[in-house]
């Protein structure tokens, strides 16, 4: 079998952020750098539903304002 490699635009991100213009912001830098399907999202069990259901390649957490939550995700993935 030929060695399958996934490049940034083919791989699945999710990202959190509780702040608009910071997932906005962050968004933008990351297609900039190539990716193209990226998830974003402002409250934790919309993104705990997406991580669940989708088995992203990358996932991007802010740990400013949901610690507890955020590690508790964690370790359940």
């Amino acid at each position: 079998m030929a060695d399958q490699k996934l490049t940034l635009d083919q791989a699945t991100l999710v990202l959190f952020n509780p702040r608009a213009q910071m997932r906005s912001t962050l968004r933008d830098t990351l297609l900039g750098l190539g990716f193209r399907n990226i998830l974003d999202f402002g409250n934790l069990e919309s993104t705990r539903t997406s991580i669940i259901e989708r088995s992203p390649d990358l996932v991007i957490l802010d740990l400013d304002r949901e610690k507890e939550g955020i590690c508790s995700l964690v370790r359940e993935i």
